[in-house]
């Protein structure tokens, strides 16, 4: 799925992402930026440097925005320069 920028991840990894966004919108509010965190590294231990790929800061920012952890999506974080987390 291509993000806000256009970027697309490779599936692999989207499915990763996509499983964090599914806890968390299940989880309840208080607790979401506290599991946010958590599979945040996660996802950084289990897929090494990939964590730090364009694609991936794109999906992960889209879905922290759609959480409503982060203020921008991707293309709009990207343009201001407002850094993830």
């Amino acid at each position: 799925m291509p993000s806000s920028t256009g970027s697309q991840l490779e599936r692999s990894l989207q499915k990763l992402v996509d499983l964090l966004w599914v806890e968390c919108v299940n989880c309840p509010v208080a607790e979401r930026q506290a599991i946010w965190d958590r599979g945040l590294l996660a996802i950084r231990s289990t897929v090494g440097a990939a964590f730090l790929c364009v694609e991936m800061q794109d999906a992960l920012q889209d879905a922290g925005f759609r959480l409503g952890i982060f203020y921008f999506n991707a293309q709009a974080a990207r343009f201001y320069g407002a850094a993830m987390g």
